[in-house]
This record gives C-alpha cells, structure tokens and sequence, in this order.
C-alpha cells in the first residue's frame, strides 16, 4: 500500500505553473512529425471559422432585406420579397451542410493527430520504464505508474484532439467577431466587449480553482489505483492475516477523497458556466 510519507506519493498533489512553456514546446515536440496533419487541421480550422461569420451575416441580410421592408411597406412585392427569401434561405441551408461537412473533417483530423502524438507518447512512456532501475519501482507503486500511462496519457490526448484546435477557434472567431462588430457599429461594440474583463477575470479564477481540483483528483485515482492494485496483488495475505475490514476502511477513505475532489471540480464547472451565461445575457439585453 503506498504510505502518506512517501515523496513520490506526494508528487500527484503538486500543483506546478499555470502555463509552462517548456512542458509545452516538449509536448509540441510530438506533434512535429505530422507537419502536414496540423497545416491541414489549420487549413480546416480557418474555413470554420470563417463559414460560421458567414451564418449570422445571412440573417442580418434577411432581417434587414425583404422582412424589415415588406413589414414597414417599403416593398410591396411580397412575391419577390419572398423569392429573395427563400435565396437567401437556400444559401443558408448551404453554408450550415458545407460547415457540417468541415466540422467532421477537422474533427477526424484532430482525433488523427491526437492518437498518432498518443501513440509515439506511449511508446517512449514504456520504453523508458522499461530502462528504469529495479529501485525505481521499490519507490512507486505499479498503480501509481499504470495511472500515468493511461489515464494521464488520455489527458494529453484530449488536449491535442480538442484543446488546442478549440482554443484556436475561439481566438480566431472572437477576433472576427470584434472586428465585425466594430465594422457595423462602434458604440455597441464597445458595450458588448465592456463585459469583456468580466469574463477573463472569471476565466482566470476558474481556471485556478480546476487545474488545483484536478490536480487532487488526479492524486487521489493515482493512490486509488496504487492501493486497489496492491491489495489484490497481496490478497492471499490479507485474508491470511484477516484484514479485510482495515483495507475495506482504507479503500473507503482514499475513494471518498477522490469523490470529494471530484465533485469540487463539478462545482466550478457548475458555477463558471451559468455566471458566463448570465454575463453574457445582461449585455446582449
């Protein structure tokens, strides 16, 4: 069972830096050998971006167009006004099946580059334990090293198939979208981004309060499976030696404590999300 006092236990508790970039240009360093994955995930990337400002430019065209017009009087024709309508509904129609068909390439693509960067992690993951020194696995528990392979590794996979091309999108539409709004008008630009430090505020908070419940609950699935994994490796002693009910009590504690950490990490998304919402609503309001 791992003990409390070991210093390799007390790693998975450790929270680093918010941003580290030189674990990042490491972890970059994997995706370099499908150079022509990534310019094409960008290539993708860049025509969603811009198929989803083409949407809601449609709209205003209708709204302002043929229905503002044909509400007021302005037109009288409501034969054309409609035919016009259903044109622009038809470009619509095509605009949202061409934005369908580029979410589900880029979504391939990425899960592509994702898996591959995945692969050659755990590749050198277990190349390298398998040159550790035997002392190595005196120190930490085959649980705690089982976790770092699968259930961190699927992390980073997570990050490389969703997390960067998502933090991608988002800069590049809200860039267009703050240049479009101040295009159209300045005045309500400036009101719909006076909210805008709000939300990076918030932002920054919930990231502080995730990245330190994640990294509890990291911790605590590492000593999970490091003590699960270890008792039924010596279960022929501790039936021998009748400790069933202290491991149940111990296994009972350590699961509670990733519950507890798990369910903190639920609270703040529970929290930031509706907050973000609300933000949001009173400015557009």
């Amino acid at each position: 069972m791992p003990q409390d006092n070991n210093p390799s236990f007390h790693e998975d508790f450790v929270v680093g830096k918010a941003f580290d970039r030189g674990l990042m240009s490491r972890l970059l360093r994997y995706a370099l050998p499908h150079k022509s994955l990534i310019v094409l995930a960008l290539l993708l990337l860049t025509f969603v971006t811009l198929a989803s400002l083409v949407g809601p430019f449609i709209i205003q065209q209708a709204i302002d167009g043929p229905l503002s017009e044909s509400i007021i009087g302005k037109r009288t024709d409501t034969t054309a006004a409609f035919e016009e309508l259903l044109f622009l509904a038809s470009i619509f129609l095509g605009v949202s099946l061409l934005l369908l068909l580029l979410r589900f390439a880029q979504s391939l693509v990425m899960a592509n580059i994702g898996q591959r960067v995945v692969f050659d992690l755990r590749q050198k993951l277990y190349d390298h334990l398998l040159r550790m020194p035997l002392g190595y696995y005196d120190r930490n528990p085959v649980g705690r090293l089982v976790t770092r392979i699968t259930s961190d590794i699927e992390a980073l996979n997570e990050l490389f198939a969703s997390g960067i091309v998502s933090f991608l999108a988002d800069v590049m539409i809200l860039t267009a979208i703050t240049a479009a709004l101040l295009w159209v008008n300045i005045t309500l630009a400036l009101v719909t981004l006076s909210a805008l430090p709000l939300l990076i505020l918030g932002t920054f908070i919930f990231r502080n309060k995730a990245r330190k419940y994640y990294r509890l609950q990291r911790g605590h699935l590492s000593h999970l499976n490091s003590f699960t994994q270890e008792a039924i490796q010596g279960m022929e002693i501790v039936q021998s030696f009748h400790r069933e009910e202290s491991h149940q009590r111990e296994h009972r504690k350590i699961n509670g404590h990733h519950m507890k950490a798990f369910l903190h990490s639920v609270m703040a998304y529970a929290i930031f999300f509706p907050v973000i919402e609300i933000v949001s609503t009173i400015v557009l309001a």
